[in-house]
Formats: C-alpha cells, sequence, structure tokens
C-alpha cells in the first residue's frame, strides 16, 4: 500500500505538476542569470553547459535536447577574455546552424557582431547548414574584464500559430579563440 502511494505521488510530481516543463517560449532576460560577479566566467561558452547558463544575458530560448537554443533575432552574453599571448590576434568565433525551415520563411540571414561595443565585419548566410561566424577582433577591443559579445541577425521568423517565440538561429558555442 505505501508502495503504491509513494508511487502514485512520484508520477503527480514529474509528470502532472507544471513547473517540471520548461517554458520553452520564455526567452532568458537580461540578468536572469544570475549574479556574474559571484560565478567562473568562461571564454567559451557552450550554450548546453550549466555552467555556462549564468553567461547568456538575453535573446536564448530554453535549452532543447540538451545541446542546442534557439536564438531571437538579437541576443547576447558574457565571455570572459582568454590568455593573452604576445602578439597573438584574438577572434570571436559563433558555431551554429541555420535551418532550412528559416531560409524557407524568411531568406538568408545576416549576422553582425559586436564585442564592448566595437562592431564586427557582417556575414550573410543564403543556404541552410552548420556554420561557423569568426571575426578578429580589433586591438583594444579586450581588456582583463569580462567582454559583452552582443550578435543581431537582420530577420529572424516571427512567432507564429505553431510556435509563439521569434527564432533566429539554432546556438552552439560562442567563444574567444
Amino acid at each position: 500500500m505505501l508502495r503504491s502511494l509513494l508511487l502514485s505521488a512520484t508520477v503527480f510530481v514529474f509528470w502532472g505538476c507544471p513547473s517540471n516543463a520548461p517554458d520553452l517560449a520564455r526567452p532568458i532576460e537580461e540578468g536572469e542569470g544570475g549574479e556574474l560577479s559571484s560565478i567562473e566566467l568562461l571564454s567559451t561558452v557552450n550554450v548546453a553547459d550549466p555552467r555556462a547558463g549564468n553567461q547568456l544575458l538575453g535573446g536564448f530560448h530554453q535549452l532543447e535536447q540538451g545541446v542546442w537554443r534557439w536564438t531571437e533575432r538579437k541576443f547576447s552574453l558574457i565571455l570572459m577574455p582568454p590568455e593573452a599571448v604576445e602578439g597573438a590576434p584574438v577572434a570571436l568565433e559563433f558555431r551554429f546552424s541555420l535551418p532550412e525551415v528559416v531560409i524557407d520563411r524568411v531568406g538568408a540571414v545576416t549576422i553582425v557582431g559586436r564585442v564592448n561595443g566595437v562592431l564586427l565585419e557582417p556575414q550573410t548566410f543564403a543556404e541552410p547548414g552548420d556554420y561557423f561566424y569568426t571575426r578578429e577582433l580589433p586591438p583594444g577591443t579586450l581588456s582583463e574584464e569580462a567582454a559583452r559579445v552582443e550578435i543581431e541577425l537582420d530577420r529572424a521568423m516571427p512567432p507564429s500559430d505553431q510556435d509563439p517565440r521569434e527564432l533566429g538561429l539554432v546556438a552552439n558555442s560562442i567563444a574567444f579563440k
């Protein structure tokens, strides 16, 4: 009897409680990640890494299938600069997928990045696939403190009856290399 009662309670908690389901329609908002000064910042953010979740500032949707996140048209995060190597350039590297559904609905997508407010050269992607947006940072862009990275798309899929979210790209990782 007790075993049956415990099993029923477990089923209710895991399947009957709506708070256990992720809210995929609610993007991560600025400041939602917590106090940045109390966490160890990374220079490479894999969007599925729980340690990096606090660095995602806004425009990222909830984690899906444990490995990736949709973005909105504009999204941002904080990255720690890599350890300096004298004379070595530093680049921003954004690894992402451009799904066929995005190309079908909105056409080619142009990405432009900013690091600490410094504009990086845009790049247009016109075919579905897996890509890297990589841009070398101008000297003086980074300091020893955390850097704000902002990425903006020229277009994204608007919310629809099938999905209430604005959908841009499927993000995998963002890093300083």
